[in-house]
Formats: C-alpha cells, sequence, structure tokens
C-alpha cells in the first residue's frame, strides 16, 4: 500500500545534504532501522522509487528522511533537493529486517576509516 504524503520543508545539515520533514500519513508506522521506497510525484519523476530510512523516532507526528546529494548519479536526489514545501511524494509500506532489538553498542564505520595498504601508505 502506497501512502501520499507533502513535503512541508527542507533544510541544510551540511553543504550536499537536506532535513526533508514531511507530512505523516494516517497510519504510517515503522520501526528504526527500516527503510522506504520515496516517489517523486512530479514529471519526470513519476512511478520512479528510492529506497530511504526515516530518520526521525517512529512515535513523531511528521516524518523526517536526511538526505545526501549525488550529482553523479541518476538525478533522483537532486531533484529531491530542488523541491519546495507543498511538494506531493509517495511513501512504500517500510520494509527490511534490521530493526531495534532493545538497548545494545552498535558501531558503524564506512569507507573513511578503511585501513591502507602499506604501499598507498608512503
Amino acid at each position: 500500500m502506497a501512502h501520499t504524503t507533502t513535503l512541508l520543508m527542507s533544510g541544510f545539515v551540511t553543504h550536499d545534504t537536506r532535513r526533508f520533514v514531511i507530512e505523516r500519513p494516517d497510519g504510517f508506522t515503522f520501526e528504526p532501522g527500516q527503510g522506504v521506497e520515496l516517489t517523486i510525484e512530479q514529471e519526470p519523476w513519476q512511478g520512479e522509487a528510492r529506497p530511504f530510512t526515516p530518520t526521525c523516532l517512529p512515535g513523531e507526528q511528521l516524518l523526517e528522511l536526511t538526505i545526501k546529494r549525488h550529482p553523479k548519479s541518476d538525478g533522483f536526489t537532486t531533484a529531491l533537493h530542488d523541491l519546495e514545501a507543498g511538494a506531493p511524494l509517495t511513501l512504500s509500506e517500510p520494509f527490511g529486517t534490521i530493526t531495534y532489538q532493545g538497548p545494545g553498542t552498535f558501531i558503524a564505520a564506512g569507507a573513511g576509516i578503511t585501513p591502507s595498504s602499506p604501499a598507498s601508505a608512503a
């Protein structure tokens, strides 16, 4: 089931990352860690969805997504960054098996901490 919604506002978090605040559709629930497919309901993006993870808590009244613009990709994230308040969006049902399992410690890192080989360090 798809959920229609509206972009309420967006603002920069960094030079290439924006925080999107969207209206929470009635009956929309998710667990931390789940993703949704987001569709921009404007040409030429209608019918094309991309996966993103909500960055708000499940009980909040509004939904938030924090999305980095990738200008060398197909243009979807650039189109998102160019949207103005009031833009129509569609959310899929939440999906994913990485869900909250209770208190604990989670350690994550990206390629930025990958060790260099001895040859590349020289």
